[in-house]
């Protein structure tokens, strides 16, 4: 059985709320300086490549909040299942304080 790994969930929920919160800064300053009026003005193949990459951060930005608040949720649970249903595995060297009282059976028995 493997082990619950929350942390590692937790955090890859805040890195894709904190990619969201800069996507969503970052989108459209870079939006408005692609489109400027600087220069000569674009060819069908760069207009092509900017509209492939504003879809792909688009969506990027539609889903990350989303999944990364599912994924801080889930590590809650995960710590709970982890903290309150799954027993620790018992140690199989047992102590001599833990063997008191307990005798091993005779030969005659």
């Amino acid at each position: 059985m493997s082990r619950l790994r929350p942390k590692v969930v937790l955090w890859w929920g805040i890195c894709l709320v904190a990619l969201y919160l800069v996507l969503t800064f970052t989108v459209p300053g870079l939006a408005y300086a692609a489109n400027g009026n600087g220069g000569d003005g674009a060819n069908a193949l760069d207009q092509a490549m900017l509209g492939t990459l504003f879809t792909l951060l688009s969506t990027v930005n539609m889903i990350a909040p989303f999944l990364g608040v599912a994924l801080i949720g889930a590590s809650i649970v995960m710590f709970y299942v982890e903290k309150n249903l799954i027993r620790p595995t018992l140690d199989p060297v047992v102590t001599e304080k833990e063997n008191i009282g307990v005798t091993e059976p005779d030969a005659s028995s």
